[in-house]
């Protein structure tokens, strides 16, 4: 298994209840020792560009990258240059999304999520586990399924991640995880509602991706697990699919909604999940990230290569691998081109 599979397998979370709870204090007392990587703010790294990305978004005309050891990076120039900037926690950060050029989040293991008002030049903590915990834990007795996860929870630890966020707009984004874990604020992350009673998944399966096509959000994940809630509903309902692979990315374009991952596979619906066609344009190696603007969509792939379609993802061309290791998140870089990050950092490539 590749180390990105790997990584992601191992971003393990237990679900949360429907209680809202208050955002997080950004960080410990000034001069307090602390050894929690919740708390311990990211090291500068000379080497924090090479480092393993896992995702990257555009903050207006810039570009920020989050990945292991809660490094962040941005770009002025298209991702010719980066510069890593601080970040109050130096856990994972899984993804990360803007709603405008200075509004921005990012989430990651341990429960975090992290805001910037500055474009990613600065970030705060408005939530980990352990405020999860904690607020959860206070209404304990509430129902014995509850008790039985706050009971798994406290033997665990508060180190369940979040593996995908989707940013709505300035005041309302949702995030979801491992175990399916999921949060959602309407406030602009003051405060943070665990929506595990809105999800339609029994199982607890692990969700990797979100997407919102024709007014409806969508999330997907396990064998092949589909969710979605319609406009402004809270019930996220059990998409029945002909597929059962893993889904570690979804993408809306052009009339279709587009779900990718393990083995290869494509899944293409334009009817809003009822039916999909399913493909594998480029063998056998794991999907992990997408792109699209217009009809174009572009895909990543865990060799390192891109698929890149013009007819809102119907065809597939194979654009070769630059370096042979696993990509995991793709942002525009400027006419033509992309960038992709990845477990060695991040490139810029022409589609041609």
């Amino acid at each position: 298994m590749s180390p990105v599979l790997s990584t992601r397998r191992a971003l393990l979370t237990a679900a949360a209840a429907a209680v809202v709870l208050p955002a997080r204090a950004n960080s410990p007392a000034a001069g307090s020792v602390v050894a929690d990587p919740l708390d311990a703010p990211a090291r500068a790294s000379r080497l924090a560009a090479r480092s393993a990305l896992m995702g990257v978004a555009r903050a207006g005309d810039a570009l920020v990258a989050v990945g292991e050891r809660g490094h962040v990076l941005r770009s002025d120039d298209g991702g010719e240059r980066w510069t890593q900037v601080g970040v109050p926690t130096s856990v994972t950060l899984t993804a990360v999304g803007f709603a405008d050029a200075r509004s921005g989040w990012a989430c990651g293991h341990g429960g975090v999520l992290l805001h910037t008002a500055d474009g990613g030049r600065s970030w705060r903590k408005q939530l980990d586990g352990r405020a999860l915990l904690a607020g959860l834990q206070a209404r304990r007795g509430g129902s014995a399924a509850l008790d039985q996860q706050l009971a798994r929870w406290r033997e665990e630890g508060p180190d369940k991640p979040f593996l995908d966020l989707h940013v709505y707009g300035a005041e309302h984004v949702i995030a979801v995880g491992a175990y399916g874990l999921a949060v959602e604020t309407r406030d602009g992350g003051r405060n943070w509602q665990p929506l595990p009673g809105a999800l339609d998944n029994p199982g607890e399966r692990h969700l990797y991706a979100l997407a919102v096509h024709g007014g409806a959000t969508y999330a997907a994940g396990e064998q092949g697990l589909l969710l979605r809630r319609a406009g402004t509903g809270q019930r996220f309902e059990a998409v029945t699919t002909a597929f059962r692979s893993t889904v570690f990315a979804l993408i809306a374009t052009e009339g279709a909604l587009l779900a990718l991952g393990l083995g290869g596979w494509v899944h293409r619906s334009t009817d809003d999940g009822l039916h999909w066609a399913s493909s594998q344009p480029a063998g056998r190696a794991a999907l992990t990230a997408a792109w699209t603007r217009g009809a174009t969509v572009v895909v990543a792939s865990e060799s390192g290569s891109l698929l890149v379609s013009g007819d809102a993802g119907r065809n597939f061309s194979v654009v070769p691998a630059l370096r042979p290791a696993p990509l995991t998140g793709l942002a525009a870089a400027g006419p033509g081109r992309i960038v992709a990050v990845g477990l060695l950092g991040p490139q810029v490539i022409a589609l041609g």
